[in-house]
């Protein structure tokens, strides 16, 4: 991104939230839910109350530089209103490295025509649209005011800036939405976002858009009015991220992750020296994973199945279908453990496996991408694998290790994973960049169903907010880069 277009759209939001609301035209929420509505191209959606945020983090009590920053902030309340969210809007189809085809952000006006000399001001040029609004561009930005509202607009490539205005404007100007867009946007948190699966869908450019058209129509059908909701609060001691699943019945009925784990899973993977540092547990419906790969990608399974030797050639015995379930009962975990202060680690994984599905992996392993060079041990319906790097002590003198405290529900869920901090004096590794946050954390644990999950991160300081120690984190390792720095 160039640094004129960068400061470009941080001006341009500083300088149209300086306005506030009036309450006498359309509120921002209003004016993205009528945007939303009937779109079938905008893929996520949601708000960031950047109010919130901003006290949360606490920036005034940041040693060194607090008051610099609140210097600075001083010469802006004039032009900086925080009190309503920040809302967006992003349209697929994602390129392979994530980025959206453009993104759409709304914020409120109250006095357009002091905006206006403010934008002239700083040298850019304002059109008028027939159509009844105002607006400017700059590469990949352009922005859009009409009543209340100002749209920044982003996109890359080539675009008739003042057509694709238009209709972002002309549509957040008609009826709001209902049903689950309602709700997503009414609940509440310092981050709250929506993400449309009927839409994603509709956008993909993967193997399923090659499907026959009477599986289109199913997809189509079964990924109506679905939405992924992610709701994200940042609180004193800890951070927490709500998934919450949307789906219609057949979409949940379709999703292939297990129920009802008791957690004993990590018995079998608990193995080691030190501490349980880190996990990760997948409960897969090994019947129902088979039925939607045959369903949707055949081939994809097919694939995966032949490298196993387990194609329909060699295993015709069970019919059309049903060879996942007589290898594996979808069970799955893997461990780190050890001592980092010693800078020892063991590695444990576990794969439930029948008879069939051991004597496969034994003959076909060596043709398998693999993390990790382990040793495998083949018994008590399962597939063990091991490996102790330098400074581990001898298999013999390994314990059972219990699971961290704050991490008691690893293996309860579909998905479920741990990091584990809490024994470590992470200052000591000196990691710099985003890593020197792992200096904030206690312990993160993460859960995930069919009905949705939860990620939560457990800060050092319980009594602190956890933005305020993420960013003193921060400006700690920038103030130590300056100190570095040789003139």
């Amino acid at each position: 991104m160039k640094i004129k277009q960068f400061l470009f759209i941080i001006s341009t939001i500083l300088l149209i939230t300086a306005c506030g609301s009036s309450g006498n035209n359309r509120s921002l929420k209003d004016y993205l839910s009528a945007y939303l509505s009937e779109n079938n191209e905008v893929v996520a959606f949601g708000n960031a109350n950047l109010k919130n945020i901003l006290d949360k983090a606490d920036y005034k009590s940041i040693d060194k530089v607090g008051s610099i920053l609140d210097g600075e902030l001083d010469n802006l309340k004039e032009v900086l209103n925080l009190d309503s969210p920040l809302y967006y809007a992003t349209e697929g189809p994602f390129t392979v490295e994530g980025s959206p085809k453009s993104t759409s952000l709304f914020i409120e006006v109250l006095n357009m025509s002091e905006l206006k000399s403010k934008f002239l001001e700083m040298g850019y040029d304002l059109d008028e649209s027939s159509k009844g609004f105002s607006y400017g561009e700059d590469g990949d930005f352009c922005f859009g005011l009409k009543d209340n509202l100002a749209v920044i607009y982003i996109r890359g490539g080539e675009f008739k800036v003042e057509e694709e205005l238009a209709l972002i404007l002309e549509k957040s100007q008609g009826s709001v939405s209902e049903g689950r867009v309602k709700d997503i946007l009414d609940s509440e948190g310092d981050i709250v976002s929506g993400v449309s699966i009927a839409n994603l869908y509709g956008s993909s450019n993967t193997d399923l858009a090659k499907l026959p058209e009477e599986q289109k129509e199913e997809l189509t059908k079964i990924f109506e009015d679905g939405y992924v909701q992610m709701n994200c609060s940042f609180d004193d001691g800890g951070a927490t991220i709500t998934i919450n699943n949307l789906f219609s019945k057949e979409l949940l009925e379709k999703i292939f992750l297990g129920t009802n784990n008791d957690g004993a899973i990590y018995n079998r993977v608990n193995a080691g020296n030190g501490h349980a540092l880190m996990g990760v547990s997948v409960n897969l419906d090994v019947e129902k994973l088979e039925e939607f790969a045959k369903t949707y990608a055949e081939d994809a399974l097919n694939e995966n199945l032949e490298v196993l030797g387990l194609d329909n050639n060699i295993f015709g015995m069970f019919g059309s279908g049903g060879v996942l379930k007589n290898i594996t009962d979808g069970h799955m975990a893997v461990a780190l453990t050890g001592n980092p202060d010693e800078y020892s680690f063991g590695v444990n994984s576990y794969v439930g496996a029948s008879k069939l599905g051991q004597m496969a992996f034994m003959g076909y392993k060596e043709n398998l991408a693999l993390p990790f060079d382990l040793d495998y041990e083949y018994k008590d319906g399962g597939i063990y694998g091991s490996m102790a790097l330098s400074g581990e002590g001898a298999a013999e003198d390994q314990e059972e290790l219990p699971l961290p405290v704050g991490c008691e529900g690893f293996g309860k869920s579909g998905i479920t994973a741990f990091l584990n901090l809490q024994e470590i004096d992470v200052t000591e590794f000196e990691l710099q960049g985003e890593l020197k946050l792992l200096e904030i954390v206690k312990y993160a644990t993460f859960e995930f169903n069919a009905e949705g999950g939860k990620l939560y991160i457990k800060a050092n300081e319980g009594k602190e907010n956890i933005l305020k120690q993420a960013v003193e984190s921060m400006m700690d390792d920038l103030m130590d880069q300056i100190n570095d720095i040789r003139i």
